[in-house]
């Protein structure tokens, strides 16, 4: 068994981490400003900044919405035709399901825009 060297590795590694950032601070210079969001055309209103990154934001929570909710049917549906496979359901539950989840997705997609249109 070898005999490893016990001392503590910490204080080296804070060290290096510190002259590391020490060095690194003329790097950020020319770093770009960053993008405004869609419809702002000026950057010192600060107001329209906001209401555009919440209409980003909004846009952006009704499209992860809507994708788990389409998962979450396609998973219903994939269980659906497991149980018809096995036998314990029949085609038209599975048709029924289809129908079923279909509107419901684009009810959801329907109010998830509706909302995302109040931040308009």
């Amino acid at each position: 068994m070898r005999n490893y060297n016990k001392t503590n590795p910490w204080p080296v590694m804070a060290a290096l981490a510190l002259a590391a950032s020490a060095m690194a601070g003329t790097a950020y210079a020319g770093i770009p400003a960053p993008a405004l969001p869609a419809g702002v055309t000026a950057s010192s209103d600060w107001l329209a900044v906001l209401k555009g990154y919440s209409q980003s934001g909004s846009s952006l929570l009704t499209l992860v919405l809507s994708v788990a909710v389409f998962v979450m049917l396609s998973y219903f549906m994939a269980a659906d035709l497991s149980a018809v496979r096995k036998g314990d359901k029949e085609w038209g539950d599975l048709g029924l399901m289809a129908v079923i989840g279909a509107a419901v997705f684009m009810w959801i997609t329907y109010l998830l825009g509706q909302v995302a249109g109040v931040f308009t």
